[in-house]
């Protein structure tokens, strides 16, 4: 059964991988064929062309931000996904019902960070609840081991 999260809140995405369509390359063929097509009576002024020039370099920076700002989302939520292993979650599945379990490890697909709860891959967004795990029964104290006497 796999398992859906709810909301796409707090999504990393693919870091880097997607493209808005527009980039310097785009720029430069579109500000070549408006230096083309431009009016010769009207040219275009150099405070337009620098202004166009500052456009690119504001849609670079931005580009760049958004793909620093993924990338420590991811590491944020790996974070998130480390310090719940062992502990008790409550988590969204389909068709309205829920998984609880405790959290064995996590893994990252695609830029998502899922939880392993027993047999099943949780996205960590689905998350419900976090509750401390119950101590497991205590392991029996080895006795200490006996040293043969010797007989004399």
């Amino acid at each position: 059964m796999q398992v859906n999260g709810v909301s796409s809140y707090g999504s990393a995405g693919t870091a880097g991988t997607q493209s808005t369509g527009f980039g310097s390359n785009e720029f430069m063929l579109m500000l070549m064929a408006q230096l083309r097509h431009q009016n010769p009576m009207e040219p275009l002024k150099d405070s337009e062309m620098m202004a166009q020039f500052t456009q690119l370099n504001s849609l670079q920076e931005l580009q760049s931000i958004k793909q620093m700002m993924a990338q420590f989302t991811l590491r944020t939520q790996t974070s998130s996904a480390a310090d719940l292993i062992g502990k008790v979650v409550l988590a969204a599945a389909e068709e309205n019902s829920t998984i609880e379990g405790r959290v064995e490890g996590f893994s990252i697909i695609s830029g998502q960070v899922y939880l392993q709860v027993g047999e099943y891959a949780v996205p960590l967004a689905a998350l419900i609840a976090v509750k401390e795990a119950p101590p497991d029964a205590p392991e029996p104290v080895p006795a200490e081991p006996e040293i043969p006497q010797e007989v004399a």
